[in-house]
């Protein structure tokens, strides 16, 4: 299945059959992030993950992006952790530590 949250269904679905024999399902999904929307999202966040992703000691081991987000999966949120993904700006970012308080 195919997504198309931006365009002409019938152009997209179109490109694909001229490229695929597949069976395909192109459908209109208005909203949906595509990928050139996370590709602006990497293009403006990238290089401050990218460092972030580097300091080992952060222990920061996947970054991705989700609903307009960038997801950073960590071992665990520090104060130190906090202070360099607001720089970053919260805004942009999805804080998941692994580990959590109890409660």
């Amino acid at each position: 299945m195919v997504a198309v949250g931006h365009g002409d269904v019938a152009r997209a679905w179109a490109a694909l059959t001229a490229v695929s024999t597949a069976n395909l399902c192109v459908v209109a999904a208005p909203g949906e992030r595509s990928l050139a929307d996370d590709d602006k999202l990497e293009a403006a966040t990238g290089k401050a993950v990218e460092a972030l992703m580097n300091d080992r000691d952060l222990g920061i081991y996947l970054a991705g992006p989700e609903d307009g987000k960038m997801r950073m999966t960590m071992l665990h949120l520090t104060q130190r952790h906090y202070d360099k993904l607001a720089a970053i700006g919260l805004e942009h970012v999805i804080i998941e530590p692994w580990i959590r308080p109890a409660g």
